[in-house]
This record gives C-alpha cells, structure tokens and sequence, in this order.
C-alpha cells in the first residue's frame, strides 16, 4: 500500500458541498481578518515568523502557518506543539513528515536528506496554528499571548 489521495464525494457531501459555495467569500474574508490580527500580535514574539501576503496572489486563507526558529524562541516547534497542546490548543506539524521520508520514497537518491536541506529544515520549523472562519478575536488573543507565555517561561 502506498500513500495517495482519494477525492470521491457521494451525493449528500457534493450536495452540501454545492450549498456551502455561497459562504466561501465570507469564510475567506473572516479568515484573512484573525490571519492579520496572527500577524499583529506575533509581530514581535522573537522566533515566531510569520508569512506576509504576496501582491498579486488571491490567498484562501486556509492555514495560518509560523515557522518556529529554535534560536531566537528558545523552543523548537516539537516543543511548542507539545506546550500547545497543554493549553489544549491544537496546532498542526505542516509538511511534516516530508513526503521524502515516506517509506516508498525514502530510499531514493533525491530523497536524502542532504539533497534536501532546506525542506529538511523547514519542516523542522513549521507549525499551523488554530484557524476558521467563526474564530473569536479573543480565541486568537488569548493563543498568541500563551505563546509570548510559553517563551517567557
């Protein structure tokens, strides 16, 4: 068995799916607006790094998305995910692990980790935090002042 996708709706999901389209643009909008308030109030957290938007890119705003700098934070990401969940705050490992380490690719040449330092890297840092569209601005407050917290000690 190897990994892959499997995109098959049935006809109760593509129906729903069909009414949930009119909301899309009011989901996206609520999502850009707590990925900007992310922004605002990681701004200045040593460590955390933040994505800005790119001109001329229609974003959807699905993930919030920090890469945590072990250095300059004092944690890595393993150890925030862990301190997160504490918090019952669920973050989320992106690209992690790198397809590269999966069993039917891992032993390929272009998948060593030498071929592939800064994926490597990146997935090491990588941490998607809580993000939908009927977040409070106050969830969103209260996630990123934990996270100054959890820094602080």
């Amino acid at each position: 068995m190897e990994p892959g996708t499997n995109g098959k709706l049935n006809e109760i999901q593509a129906a729903v799916g069909i009414l949930l389209l009119k909301q899309v643009e009011s989901e996206i909008e609520s999502r850009k607006e707590i990925t900007n308030l992310y922004r605002q109030l990681l701004n200045e957290v040593p460590g955390i790094i933040t994505s800005k938007d790119r001109d001329g890119v229609c974003h959807n705003y699905s993930y919030f998305v920090v890469r945590v700098d072990k250095d300059e934070y004092g944690l890595s990401r393993d150890e925030l995910y862990e301190k997160l969940l504490e918090y019952n705050i669920i973050a989320r490992k992106y690209f992690y692990p790198l397809c590269s380490n999966f069993q039917c690719y891992k032993d390929f040449p272009s998948s060593r980790k030498e071929n592939l330092p800064v994926a490597n890297k990146i997935s090491d840092m990588v941490l998607s935090l809580p993000l939908h569209g009927r977040m409070q601005r106050s969830d969103v407050e209260k996630i990123c002042a934990i996270i100054k917290a959890i820094q602080k000690g």
